[in-house]
C-alpha cells in the first residue's frame, strides 16, 4: 500500500484541493491519512487518477479484510 498523504504531497496538494478534484469529503482522505480508516475501493478509484498511481495500490489488502470480518 501506498502512503496516501506522501503521494498527496507529492503533487503538491491540500487535502481538500484532493478532496474537491475526487468529489470526496476532505474528512475521509483525513482517517485514511491518519490510519484510522483504510481507502474503500471506491475511494481508492477516486483518489488514484489525481496521485498518479493505480487505484489498487492504495488499498491495505489485509487491514480491508479484517474490517470487513473476513481475515480473523
Amino acid at each position: 500500500m501506498k502512503n496516501l498523504r506522501e503521494l498527496r504531497l507529492k503533487k503538491k496538494l491540500t487535502v481538500e484541493q484532493l478532496a474537491t478534484k475526487a468529489g470526496v469529503h476532505k474528512n475521509n482522505i483525513y482517517f485514511i491519512e491518519s490510519g484510522t480508516r483504510t481507502a474503500s475501493v471506491n475511494m481508492a478509484q477516486r483518489l488514484a487518477p489525481f496521485l498518479g498511481c493505480k487505484w489498487h495500490e492504495l488499498i491495505d489488502t489485509e487491514r480491508t479484510k479484517k474490517e470487513a470480518g473476513h481475515g480473523r
